[in-house]
């Protein structure tokens, strides 16, 4: 039966990863996610080192129908290991998107969110991540090793923290709560854990034993083995026709993932290149008749595109950025920055709202939330914090250059000694930013609000510690019943931190909420002090 798809639906990026992009689409009226498989240059550099193509997923029928049948005999396993508590967004199609040159799947859309970070409004949900990763990741885990799928443990989480973002959330109008599986394909294959043991204690093992870099590999014989041996619970919750079907995807699985692995590395490239269009048919048959051709290609391909990247790219990209750099208008801005209040507090003021929006928009904040945190913007002082650590770091080019300019000509002149100089280039930010707290202080005590002690007496210690003095101030404030606002700045400054970690970071993965929680624990450690001292 042929499937209409409703073209103007607008399609709906839902999100992407290393092995593709998801969109919302419309089928017969119906609500589809479609996987398109691409990859990134960090992915396709993988692959093509150790498998010498790109990822399979994007070109080869084999590997999609693998995909295919993958999900459709783990609806009924997830089942039967988890009831109602994990689900999956199983398979409805998979095909070659002819226009795109490349593989996409079509799974069941499940309406969801990611589990929730932690912010000074709302504790409580956090725990999801704990929930998920203890009550459903790691007994996945093992189960599907138990049932010889064991290359679908990397994406099950696996010594791999970005896993986290392939399950979702779907809240239960009674207050319960599913999670939905909603990835089961790898981008790259299973060979970068965060965990280094777990590389030698699963992965490489599990690579010896199929004989090949695990990606997303299934021991079709323990699988089947697994099946059979609980087959009488299996056949009393499906009936015997879903029973049967199972079966069916097993060997289906078994038939594809065959053919593809038979494909050696020559075959494999040239294969590749073949159906993403990047060489003819023609030349196809001459590289697998003549296989030198085929590494002088491959050769000839990498010293090009190395050669564009490095000569006329990268530095064509540094061009023009440093063209497009507004000078006097930042100069203007820098110094607006140092000497105008209203000014930096504008710029605070828009940043935080700007986070805020972000938080909102992640589903990390409710309605109610958002509308607290803005209302309390003005009302707290974490606004004025953000804007005096600009300062602090504004004032650090005018006292370097009084440090290493101005007073050294001063020494040499007579005026100061030796230990003089040495003081005031070892004390001189010290120095200023003591001054400028103190002033605030003074200034925080007249309009009622909370007196920056903390960042006045860290402002004091000289080196690196006294630039953080704002910061420490935000997060001693965010102990309090008055630091909502403040709470929220390093909640936010130490999630984007887990976001910005490279392969292993981003947003919604396991590395992330480390940093969220992070500072969590920073936040009841400092107000631990402050009972101590109460």
């Amino acid at each position: 039966m042929t499937t209409a798809i409703d073209e103007s639906s607008n399609p709906k990026s839902l999100g992407a990863g290393r092995s593709g992009q998801v969109f919302l689409i419309k089928i017969d009226d119906q609500p589809v996610a479609r996987k398109v498989f691409s990859g990134d240059a960090l992915a396709a550099a993988v692959h093509l080192v150790l498998f010498g193509a790109d990822n399979p997923y994007i070109w080869n029928e084999d590997v999609l129908q693998c995909a295919y049948h993958r999900r459709k005999l783990l609806e009924p396993l997830v089942e039967y290991w988890f009831g109602k508590k994990l689900k999956i967004a199983n398979a409805i199609a998979a095909e070659r998107n002819v226009k795109l040159r490349q593989n996409q799947l079509d799974a069941v859309f499940i309406p969801g969110r990611n589990p929730a970070l932690r912010q000074p409004l709302d504790l409580e949900r956090s725990r999801e991540v704990s929930d998920l990763t203890e009550n459903i990741m790691k007994p996945l885990q093992q189960r599907l090793v138990e049932a010889g799928l064991d290359g679908l443990v990397w994406q099950a989480g696996k010594g791999n923290p970005v896993a986290l973002n392939n399950f979702l959330i779907v809240d239960g109008d009674d207050g319960d709560r599913t999670f939905v599986w909603i990835d089961m394909e790898s981008g790259v294959p299973a060979l970068f854990p965060l965990n280094v043991l777990t590389l030698f204690t699963f992965y490489l093992p599990k690579c010896i034993q199929y004989r090949t870099f695990l990606f997303d590999d299934v021991d079709v014989k323990t699988l089947s083995g697994y099946v059979h041996a609980h087959g009488v619970e299996l056949k009393r919750m499906l009936g015997e026709e879903s029973y049967q079907e199972l079966w069916e995807h097993i060997k289906a699985l078994g038939y594809h993932q065959q053919q593809w692995r038979s494909l050696n590395r020559l075959k494999r490239g040239v294969f590749s290149q073949a159906q993403q269009g990047k060489i003819s048919p023609q030349a196809a048959d001459r590289y697998l008749k003549y296989p030198i051709l085929w590494f002088f290609h491959i050769f000839r391909q990498l010293i090009v595109k190395a050669s564009q990247k490095l000569l006329i790219d990268v530095p064509s990209a540094i061009i023009r950025k440093i063209l497009k750099i507004p000078y006097f208008r930042l100069t203007g801005n820098f110094f607006k920055l140092l000497f105008s209040k209203r000014y930096r507090h504008q710029i605070a003021h828009d940043y935080i709202i700007t986070r805020i929006e972000v938080w909102r928009d992640r589903k990390q904040l409710t309605a109610e939330e958002y509308q607290v945190l803005l209302t309390r913007l003005d009302q707290e002082s974490g606004t004025d914090y953000l804007s005096d650590f600009g300062v602090h770091l504004g004032m650090k080019v005018f006292v370097k250059i009084a440090e290493y300019g101005l007073f050294p000509l001063i020494f040499l002149a007579g005026y100061i000694n030796e230990l003089t100089l040495g003081l005031i280039i070892l004390m001189g930010g010290a120095f200023s930013r003591t001054v400028y707290t103190g002033f605030r202080m003074v200034q925080a005590t007249a309009e009622g609000k909370e007196i920056p002690w903390l960042a006045f007496f860290l402002g004091m210690i000289p080196l690196m510690i006294g630039n953080i003095a704002y910061p420490c101030q935000m997060i001693y404030s965010a102990t309090g019943k008055r630091g909502k606002v403040a709470g929220f700045i390093v909640y936010d400054i130490f999630t984007r931190i887990g976001g910005w970690i490279p392969i292993w970071g981003g947003e919604d993965t396991l590395t992330e909420h480390y940093f969220n929680h992070s500072a969590s624990n920073l936040l009841r450690f400092i107000a631990r002090l402050q009972r101590a001292n109460a």
